[in-house]
């Protein structure tokens, strides 16, 4: 799933909120993608104490997924995060969302 997430929910420095985005993205493995290429979105993740305070290599990925976006034409992210909008996910309903395991149900005949 294409996902991404708005300025706002990087400017919310709380603990829990810091909490969740570091589970999602300790999550997201090879399931989900990152995508960002708003330059206020972009600008409030590298001024945020989430980003600030995550391991080298995952910043490196973070800053991978930027690179990524700016330079494709992904559509439109599926899953929008944003802690200030009704029309979009809260950053506690996307953590349930995108860490939730794949499962298939088989129906047989």
């Amino acid at each position: 799933m294409i996902f991404t997430i708005l300025n706002d929910v990087f400017e919310d420095n709380s603990a829990s909120t810091i909490k969740v985005l570091d589970t999602i993205w300790l999550s997201i493995g090879e399931r989900h993608t990152f995508y960002i290429n708003n330059i206020d979105d972009i600008e409030s993740l590298h001024n945020s104490e989430w980003f600030k305070y995550l391991r080298p290599v995952y910043r490196e990925e973070v800053e991978m997924y930027i690179t990524r976006s700016v330079q494709s034409s992904y559509p439109s992210a599926a899953l929008i995060v944003s802690n200030q909008s009704k029309d979009y996910y809260t950053v506690t309903e996307a953590r349930e969302i995108l860490t939730k395991p794949v499962t298939l149900d088989l129906f047989l005949k």
